[in-house]
């Protein structure tokens, strides 16, 4: 994925920031910034779908329980 860092901005007759690299603003691969897994995950959707699939069913499961221990008491 290419990532543009820059805000684009048109410059007139059809030109935009774009047109003109500076050879700073962009860049192959995930966002610096991103956490371990997303780095990890970000050329395998496989993986990032069967990840997705994994914690759907721990939050399902988790939910559960919780509804069929009777819920969230405010008393």
């Amino acid at each position: 994925m290419i990532r543009d860092n820059g805000p684009l901005h048109n410059i007139g007759f059809g030109t935009t920031s774009r047109d003109f690299e500076s050879g700073d603003r962009e860049q192959q691969g995930p966002s610096p910034h991103s956490g371990f897994i997303s780095r990890a995950l970000d050329d395998n959707p496989v993986l990032k779908m069967a990840s997705a699939m994994v914690a759907t069913g721990i939050a399902a499961t988790v939910a559960g329980k919780f509804l069929r221990g009777g819920g969230l008491k405010l008393r």
